[in-house]
């Protein structure tokens, strides 16, 4: 995707949950606490959850154990104001009536799960953070439930002009330069983990016949049907367009070597042997606006949603009881 618009386990998973579902909840005793970092609303901020952002800091790259004293007070000071904002949110979500349905969220919480390899390694990592099911569910709901309703009442009804389309494409062609690409098909003889020298042998030798044949006039998508162990032979080997970087190094470095109507010579990778034959090759080019303004659209809508919410949010601040308690 173009640049601009979209733009180890244990760190995955505190990124994933802090991204997707925020703080961990507090336990029933840390609820109950009489030393909450911030009430809002009267709402308490329990401990719990401004020790699990603060744990978060270091996926974020932020140590503040190695940082000096008055940074490690700014980084506090800016996490409890993160987590301020987060619960002034919930709260307007709930009185705007957003309702987020259960199934959505045991939705989010199955796609949660799949970057593990194994429900097993799921809940062995939710242990190791203190969290349940349960609770990491809660916190999905509320932050489905924040981003809900600042889509509804910001991002959706943000305007954007035709002229505010043009003026962002104008002035930021980098964000939409699209790099150089290749179009090519290939036949691949796969190299098996049983896969003897003399099998590799074998194979080179059919390829060295099938690179003849080609070369001879026969038709290289009817080739790779018949003989190519790749998912793609059912497309005649056909593998579209593809940039640098999206294939492995030895595939990328002899397509992007190849003129147009091209065969390579046999090209090994850890896959097994390849042939590839160039489509077509395009230059780096700047996306024609037609082909992106859908999706720049609702980028700047995106946009000016956030700074609409920002901007709502600073005015809820000024009136909400707020206490904070954290030194």
């Amino acid at each position: 995707m173009y640049r601009f618009i979209t733009g180890c386990l244990t760190l995955c998973l505190m990124t994933a949950f802090s991204m997707f579902v925020g703080p961990e909840p507090a336990k029933a005793e840390e609820l109950e606490t009489p030393d909450p970092v911030a009430t809002v609303n009267g709402s308490p901020i329990p401990l719990s959850d401004f020790k699990w952002e603060m744990k978060n800091a270091a996926a974020r790259g932020f140590d503040p154990d190695e940082s000096a004293d008055n940074e490690q007070r700014s980084f506090r000071s800016r996490v409890l104001e993160e987590l301020i904002d987060r619960e002034i949110l919930y709260q307007e979500s709930t009185k705007a009536g957003v309702s987020i349905d259960q199934e959505s969220v045991q939705q989010r919480m199955d796609q949660l799960k799949g970057r593990f390899p194994d429900e097993e390694v799921f809940k062995k990592a939710l242990e190791d953070m203190n969290m349940t099911e349960e609770s990491l569910k809660r916190h999905i709901e509320r932050g489905m439930s924040i981003s809900q309703y600042v889509d509804e009442v910001f991002v959706q009804k943000a305007d954007v002009s035709e002229k505010d389309v043009q003026t962002f494409y104008d002035e930021h062609p980098e964000a939409f330069t699209r790099p150089e690409r290749v179009h090519a098909r290939h036949i691949l003889l796969q190299k098996k983990p049983d896969s003897s020298p003399e099998d590799i042998a074998k194979n080179r030798e059919l390829l060295t016949s099938i690179r003849s044949r080609v070369e001879h006039g026969e038709d290289f998508g009817n080739l790779a049907k018949e003989h190519s162990d790749c998912p793609s032979s059912s497309q005649n080997g056909d593998l579209g367009f593809f940039g640098r970087g999206e294939m492995v190094q030895e595939f990328e470095d002899a397509a992007f070597a190849l003129e147009p109507g091209a065969v390579s010579e046999i090209v090994e990778t850890q896959f097994g042997l390849h042939l590839i034959q160039l489509v077509e090759k395009q230059p780096e080019s700047i996306v024609p606006l037609a082909e992106i303004k859908d999706r720049l659209t609702l980028f700047l809508k995106q946009e000016k949603g956030k700074e609409a919410a920002a901007d709502h949010l600073s005015e809820l601040k000024k009136t909400a009881s707020i206490e904070r308690m954290v030194p």
